[in-house]
């Protein structure tokens, strides 16, 4: 079984616990027999990657945050992610932040996480949260299978989505 892990959260994320929480999950899970494990981050700000691309997780090269630049190299590693994954052929692919494009046109199942249901339920707090809500949505209807981090999670995901 091949598992690939995307690059989205380790283009807005140096440190996090989305990011820790997406490297841990792929270290055990390169454990399991018959697993073949990696993360796509072609292009990447994240340290917690760095931690973990000794053991061959990770494909991909952590580059330094210039101002300015973000777009292009989120958008070069976008398209560089979509090449690595269609080559990787991977059985399952998780993103790793929510999307509403969905850039991986390949026959995987999808795997979401979602960490939290905050902006949705405190909307008029966040001026983007609508933004981050729809491509939330759009991200959890496409996937296969959802994990939610609680149970308070997965009851509002359900309620205020509709999954």
């Amino acid at each position: 079984m091949r598992v690939a892990f995307d690059q989205q959260v380790f283009l807005l994320q140096k440190y996090g616990g989305i990011s820790r929480y997406v490297c841990s999950l792929a270290q055990d899970m390169s454990l399991i027999p018959d697993a073949e494990v990696k993360v796509i981050a072609p292009l990447h700000f994240n340290n917690h990657l760095e931690q973990i691309s000794r053991s061959g997780l990770v494909w991909g090269w952590r580059v330094p945050r210039i101002p300015k630049t973000a777009r292009l190299v989120c958008s070069l590693s976008e398209k560089l992610a979509h090449s690595a994954i269609k080559y990787y052929h991977p059985d399952i692919i998780h993103e790793t932040y929510f999307s509403a494009f969905d850039f991986m046109s390949t026959g995987a199942k999808r795997v979401l996480t979602v960490y939290d249901m905050i902006y949705e339920k405190y909307a008029s707090s966040f001026s983007r949260g609508d933004v981050i809500t729809a491509a939330k949505q759009s991200a959890a209807l496409r996937a296969d299978h959802v994990i939610c981090i609680s149970e308070s999670t997965r009851r509002d995901l359900l309620e205020l989505f509709d999954i």
